[in-house]
């Protein structure tokens, strides 16, 4: 047939070309082209779909079984070039295997090839994108039988095999645009690749917190490659679950920009341990490794236009038994993991975590230490944002312990120094400088307050608390920063009150453009 046309949901079919032989066992569609209905027109919150596909071949088909056994079998199908846009129904459709019903109780394809195929999903904020798919897919049966959880088949498949072009996504509409490179996945291997993921926002810092009405980061995400290995991608089409023996994260980069003009985010964290066990689906991870990462901080207080940098590279992690698994995870069982990284690409640290992720109460245990280094490395994050500047001072070593729930972090900081000195400063026409005033005060804080050095002459090593009282509105790593500047403060010198207050002093101001 040549030039075929007809109607089907509202939608308008068209093809070029029809083509079947019995003989042959050849099915083939040239030129096939699928129009959704006009705006205002088709029934309301139906799928929509718009389609065009400039060759599909069907092989091996078995005419005499569809006709007498109502059973669609096939030995391959491919369908090359297609696009497709679609805007899903408001409410979910039944199975495919009931849509088909029809026109055949079973259907048995051998092989199904997707050469250089174009997939968009309209109607939702996220608008995914997946750009030049090739795929495969082996022994797809569909039938009720083959949708039932056991049955051993991945989207009526036994094994999918293929990669992708560039992937496109936006979260948070519109804030964050997201991207990536290449999409690869084997089933049989049990493994999906990710290649060059991005995610970058199109607001700044302060836009973002107008946007939202309160603080909240801004985030720039750059991963070379997310690798999963032993991926169950069983497990994940029978039950939504997602079960990994290793996730690797390679050559990763992110920028964390905030702005303290705004109040503070009133939404509980879900950057916390305990966020894990209010998932609905179940996340199994046997380990992930973070490998080759960098973590860069961009901070502007609210006393001051300038803004404050801070860096974490060569950042290296592991982490064991990333799951909300009942039967994987426990307080015996929890998730553990080590780091290590260098701050402002100097100073060396190493971190250990331990951290029941189901336990309601938010228990965990964070224990490291830092090694030498000059004070002074902090500079640029605390002149600009809290003119306070290390005049001198080094780091021998510092080692510390923090017990960690829902109400507060206690534990203590051993810091090794000697030399130090600080200098408060003062903001006047657009630069961070020493006034008379800001010299009285240095004076009188480095002579009379700052213990100079650590172990004293004497020998002594002042041990600093680290006790502060936990926000749940910040994120984990939120309260760890502070009991450990609280510890350091508070074996520096700092009197205990003087020094849980600095650590948890609230940054904030009005909004950007607000008074």
């Amino acid at each position: 047939m040549r030039g075929a046309t007809g109607q089907l949901g509202g939608h308008r079919l068209g093809a070029q070309q029809v083509y079947f032989s019995s003989q042959e066992r050849v099915f083939r569609l040239d030129s096939l082209r699928i129009a959704p209905p006009a705006p205002g027109q088709g029934k309301p919150g139906a799928v929509r779909v718009a389609m065009a596909m400039p060759h599909l071949v069907v092989r091996g088909l078995r005419a005499a079984t569809w006709q007498h056994q109502h059973r669609l079998v096939a030995n391959s199908a491919r369908l090359t070039g297609p696009r497709l846009t679609f805007r899903p129904p408001a409410q979910a459709p039944p199975p495919l295997w009931q849509l088909l019903k029809p026109l055949t109780k079973r259907t048995d394809l051998g092989r199904l090839i997707i050469d250089d195929g174009y997939l968009a999903v309209a109607g939702l904020r996220h608008r995914p994108v997946a750009r030049h798919v090739f795929a495969v897919a082996r022994a797809i049966r569909v039938d009720s039988a083959a949708g039932q959880p056991g049955a051993k088949r991945i989207v009526y498949a036994r094994a999918w095999k293929g990669h992708t072009g560039r992937l496109t996504a936006v979260f948070d509409a519109p804030v964050y645009p997201t991207s990536a490179e290449q999409l690869v996945v084997d089933t049989d291997a049990h493994l999906l690749r990710i290649n060059n993921f991005s995610v970058w926002p199109v607001m700044t810092a302060a836009q973002l917190n107008v946007h939202k009405g309160y603080q909240l980061s801004q985030l720039t995400i750059r991963l070379g490659v997310l690798r999963a290995q032993g991926f169950d991608f069983y497990t994940l089409s029978d039950r939504s679950q997602v079960h990994i023996a290793r996730l690797v994260l390679d050559r990763s980069w992110m920028l964390v920009g905030s702005d303290a003009r705004g109040p503070l985010n009133p939404h509980i964290s879900i950057m916390t341990p305990e966020a894990l066990r209010k998932l609905k689906a179940v996340v199994d991870v046997r380990q992930v490794d973070v490998r080759n990462g960098t973590i860069a901080t961009r901070y502007r207080s609210s006393s001051t236009p300038l803004v404050g940098t801070f860096n974490l590279t060569r950042f290296n992690a592991t982490l064991h038994n990333f799951s909300n698994d009942p039967r994987r995870q426990s307080f015996q069982h929890p998730l553990t993991g080590t780091a290590t990284a260098y701050l402002q690409d100097r100073c060396r640290m190493e971190l250990h975590l331990s951290a029941p992720m189901l336990d309601p109460q938010g228990r965990h245990r964070l224990w490291g230490s830092f090694g030498a280094a000059p004070f002074s490395i902090l500079n640029p994050m605390t002149q600009p944002t809290r003119l306070i500047a290390f005049k001198s001072g080094d780091v021998q070593r510092i080692h510390f312990v923090l017990n960690v729930n829902r109400q507060r972090a206690t534990g203590q900081v051993w810091a090794e120094y000697t030399g130090l000195k600080f200098d408060l400063l003062g903001y006047k026409k657009g630069e961070v400088k020493k006034t008379l005033w800001s010299r009285v005060k240095s004076g009188l804080v480095n002579g009379l307050v700052i213990r100079d050095s650590n172990p004293r002459p004497s020998g002594r090593l002042v041990v600093g608390d680290m006790e502060v009282k936990r926000d749940l509105r910040s994120a984990a790593i939120t309260v760890w920063r502070q009991g450990l500047i609280r510890g350091v403060l508070h074996s520096a010198g700092v009197p205990s009150p003087l020094a849980q207050k600095l650590s948890q002093k609230a940054d904030q101001g009005p909004l950007p453009g607000h008074k």
